[in-house]
């Protein structure tokens, strides 16, 4: 029986293949052993890149959700046009009020979100990143899985819904 993946117990053995001219002979696996510096080398090295990465994605992660959940508490809210909360608000309005409280500073009107931040495809789109439909006519938070909030037009309320119709995406967190 194996007492590691690399080493067996048994010594190697002669078989005999069905041609009696070709003999076959196992061979015992060789383990490398590395010095117990270069493991801790290794270690070190892995744990160094889980941390780099983890610097870099979890803020971004943190603040886009922390803007997707402030647009959901405002599910119901009614449409004003130019109104920009906290209890009314126009599609742009809501994306600003949105972001301030979660303490980002962005452009107030459609087409200035429009063209603010930077753009992310529709596949790397993550909550809390702004829809941008008809080229900055409309603007909606992203929640994920193809949905947004968004304030759509005067009679109607802050609404989640799927986004319907072509669209771009911009990240300015």
């Amino acid at each position: 029986m194996p007492t590691h993946a690399l080493r067996t117990s048994a010594p190697a053995v002669a078989l005999q293949s069905a041609a009696p001219s070709v003999p076959l002979v196992a061979v015992r696996p060789v383990a490398v052993h590395r010095s117990v510096i270069a493991r801790l080398l290794a270690v070190l090295t892995v744990l160094v890149a889980v941390a780099t990465l983890g610097a870099c994605t979890a803020p971004s992660t943190t603040k886009g959700q922390r803007i997707a959940n402030i647009a959901y508490s405002h599910l119901g809210a009614r449409y004003a046009y130019g109104a920009a909360g906290p209890s009314t608000f126009d599609c742009s309005g809501l994306v600003q009020y949105t972001y301030r409280q979660a303490g980002v500073a962005v452009p107030r009107t459609s087409y200035s979100l429009a063209v603010a931040g930077r753009g992310v495809s529709p596949s790397a789109a993550m909550p809390g990143d702004v829809v941008i439909l008809g080229g900055g006519s409309h603007v909606g938070i992203y929640v994920g899985g193809g949905q947004m909030i968004d304030a759509p037009h005067s009679g109607a309320v802050v609404t989640r819904r799927a986004i319907y119709a072509s669209y771009s995406i911009r990240r300015l967190y």
